[in-house]
């Protein structure tokens, strides 16, 4: 997924949120939703709405940007 296309699968999301070292409670917390519906967006049993991955995004922008930086 590129930075700014806010479209993101399960494994994806989970794979961010692993990198930016937050577990599920904490994700979960950031965009309002209950930690079960956080599980089932990652193991792609509900969609993702594209506002909680935006909401996402931007809250972690900054971490996301240094974790791209060190890989580059």
């Amino acid at each position: 997924m590129a930075v700014g296309d806010d479209e993101m699968n399960g494994s994806e999301l989970k794979k961010l949120r692993n990198r930016l070292g937050l577990s599920v409670t904490k994700a979960s917390r950031q965009v309002e939703v209950a930690a079960r519906t956080w599980q089932r967006w990652e193991s792609g049993t509900q969609n993702i709405p594209e506002g909680a991955v935006k909401l996402f995004l931007l809250l972690n922008a900054d971490k996301i940007r240094g974790h791209i930086n060190e890989s580059s």
